[in-house]
């Protein structure tokens, strides 16, 4: 066996879903449910030999470019749920990662992402050349859910708008704001009494550039077309720099 064929092709990393960690509706956050993917990603990134440690060395960091996922459901709490992972294309600029979401036995959810690297220094895209090993643990694992759609800008006309000002616990250790934080963002663009109808179905956000400490920002959500429960969200600086994009299509739920 070579060494590339002892790479883990996949990794699952299980959780508990607690009460002291629940949304109002007894479920995961979803911004918790994406902190999950990134440590999933970053733990076989590890796994792999091309974590923060490898990439460092050349002067580089992974960000998450772009998060798509479906759900029939979040867990529940006192529920345990596990996400695994598994690399579906690599090139010198990007890695496509996929992940399956699995609780009380079957699956009820998936995500596919897409990363870059950037230099640390410059803030520029990064050459990947140098982790080209990573070609070897690609899987042939399918991902039913389709890559991410194109996301509008929001129509101004019937915008709703809320300021917010990137503080110290909105940033990671790349220095700009947490993709966590962008989630939340856009949860809240929406009314909590919508949570308790609806539950989210798809969530695509595509990030566009980084925000820094002390930015001041914009969250503009407005109807996606004629359905009441499909939403767009765009987070903007004061100069109209989009920061990110997000679709949040809901589902309605049945009342307990």
């Amino acid at each position: 066996m070579t060494e590339a064929e002892k790479l883990p092709k996949e990794l699952t990393v299980r959780f508990r879903m607690t009460a002291a960690g629940a949304s109002a509706q007894g479920t995961l956050p979803l911004a918790t449910f994406v902190a999950d993917v990134i440590q999933v990603a970053t733990d076989h990134a590890n796994a792999l030999g091309v974590g923060y440690s490898r990439l460092i060395e050349d002067g580089n960091s992974w960000v998450l470019s772009r998060l798509t996922l479906e759900l029939d459901r979040l867990p529940r709490i006192h529920e345990d749920y596990s996400l695994t992972t598994w690399i579906e294309g690599f090139n010198r600029h990007f890695s496509e990662r996929n992940f399956e979401l699995r609780a009380s036995g079957v699956t009820i959810g998936y995500v596919r992402t897409v990363w870059v690297a950037i230099n640390v220094a410059t803030r520029r895209p990064a050459d990947l050349s140098g982790i080209s090993h990573l070609q070897d643990t690609i899987s042939d694992r399918h991902c039913p859910i389709e890559p991410q759609r194109r996301i509008p800008a929001p129509s101004a006309d019937v915008a709703d708008v809320y300021g917010v000002t990137f503080r110290s616990s909105d940033i990671d250790f790349n220095r700009h704001v947490t993709t966590t934080r962008y989630v939340e963002l856009a949860v809240d663009a929406l009314p909590l009494d919508l949570y308790d109808r609806a539950a989210t179905r798809r969530f695509d956000i595509a990030f566009r550039h980084e925000a820094l400490w002390g930015a001041e920002a914009k969250v503009v959500t407005a109807p996606a077309g004629d359905d009441p429960l499909d939403y767009i969200t765009s987070v903007e600086l004061a100069d109209g720099t989009q920061l990110c994009s997000v679709r949040h299509t809901l589902r309605a739920v049945a009342e307990s």
